[in-house]
């Protein structure tokens, strides 16, 4: 069976065994030409494309869009060399970054792996719901790209939750959502002004 890798936060992360990447063209996305989604192999994906309905996160089985028009490509190609600069800007910036978040008292997560993130957030664990409420809700917070993750799993949504395809794993033991603050690594570097508010007066 085929991997499928959402790399809409994960532009040119490397993972063994992928053999489709599927990613958003949104705004705001590591490739973004103002909307869309595209599906990269080296195979043939036309058995997988389906005609567009409304409702992703409620139809009962997933499937990809129509394909992107060829006029599409010219954006497409401007918004991967856009996507890899910014990737190649953070690689060296956020480990400096990391480092002064330690200082603040903060605990990002730190990689174990050889393939270096691509950085699109930073996953701020939190040790307590005052530590989270403080960073998520500050004033400063949309400044920096301040969210938290999503409350409900992949695996619970109506066109993944019932198909034996989607890989189950352990039951987290911990409420991620109220355990993880994500920030925007850009937003970090360029206000640290911003940066050192936020964090200030931690519970």
């Amino acid at each position: 069976m085929p991997i499928i890798e959402d790399s809409a936060g994960a532009w040119d992360v490397n993972r063994p065994g992928a053999s489709r990447v599927v990613t958003s063209l949104g705004s705001g996305k590591p490739l973004d030409i103002g909307g869309g989604g595209a599906v990269f192999s080296d195979t043939p994906v036309d058995a997988d494309i389906d005609v567009w309905s409304p409702g992703q996160r409620s139809r009962p089985r997933p499937a990809s869009s129509p394909p992107l028009s060829v006029h599409a490509l010219p954006a497409l190609m401007q918004a991967v060399a856009t996507a890899q600069a910014r990737t190649q800007k953070l690689r060296l910036q956020v480990p400096a970054l990391l480092v002064q978040l330690r200082q603040y008292g903060l605990d990002p997560w730190i990689t174990q792996d050889s393939s270096a993130p691509s950085w699109q957030f930073i996953p701020i664990r939190t040790r307590d719901a005052r530590v989270f409420e403080h960073l998520r809700y500050s004033p400063h917070a949309d400044l920096l790209g301040v969210c938290a993750p999503a409350p409900r799993p992949l695996r619970e949504l109506p066109m993944l939750g019932t198909r034996a395809e989607v890989a189950q794993g352990p039951r987290p033991t911990l409420d991620l959502h109220r355990n993880w603050i994500l920030l925007d690594p850009l937003a970090a570097l360029d206000h640290p002004q911003h940066l050192a508010a936020w964090v200030a007066d931690l519970p």
